[in-house]
């Protein structure tokens, strides 16, 4: 699954296995490096 990134505006690839915190809500993007928090609720 992909989601656009709130800073760059890219597409980057979203997989729950490779969240950065224990819930797989914060993710970092592939581009330009922003962490964000996704939710897929």
């Amino acid at each position: 699954m992909f989601i656009r990134c709130p800073k760059c505006k890219k597409d980057t690839p979203v997989i729950i296995n490779d969240a950065l915190d224990e819930n797989g809500e914060v993710f970092k993007c592939e581009h330009c490096g922003y962490l964000f928090r996704f939710t897929d609720k």
